[in-house]
């Protein structure tokens, strides 16, 4: 079961993070078409982006990282079992999912994201988080879909490698 949750998710995870502060965000949406729109800035705050689709969703950011398995992934609270999801991005848009991680209203401030294939320095990668929708605790893709805006586009937030 774990394996073939692992092989769905066609890839996710958190690198180590270094003493860095600074922390590239951005939001990007993108529609069922593909279409898409990109805010960005680079600031030294550890507060990237509200993912927040949904009433009580968590504050979620990752900064600049090594490239690696994993990536490390800040948060806020939040109130339900909720998947971080980790996704290549091309021209700003959400692709191929690189792994998920579910965290729980207990889970530390952060929190490592294993990758199923790792990251390459010098890139931008996206963050978006989604609700357990069968509550099994086993990411299914295309079930476990990332929030979206009123438009149905994917909220995500941005992150660099090095």
């Amino acid at each position: 079961v774990v394996v073939g949750a692992l092989l769905m998710w066609t890839g996710m995870a958190i690198s180590g993070n270094d003493s860095s502060s600074e922390v590239t965000s951005g939001t990007t949406t993108t529609d069922e078409n593909g279409n898409t729109s990109q805010t960005s800035s680079n600031t030294t705050s550890n507060t990237a982006g509200n993912l927040s689709g949904a009433t009580g969703a968590a504050t979620v950011s990752a900064a600049t990282q090594a490239a690696g398995m994993q990536v490390m992934v800040s948060l806020s609270k939040v109130n339900e079992p909720t998947w971080i999801i980790v996704y290549d991005n091309v021209n700003g848009a959400p692709t191929w999912i690189l792994g998920a991680g579910l965290v729980f209203p207990e889970s530390p401030k952060e929190v490592a994201i294993d990758l199923l294939r790792p990251t390459t320095a010098g890139q931008t990668y996206l963050i978006a988080q989604g609700s357990d929708v069968n509550d099994d605790h086993i990411y299914t893709q295309g079930v476990d879909m990332a929030m979206r805006d009123s438009g149905d586009k994917v909220i995500t937030t941005s992150f660099r490698t090095r």
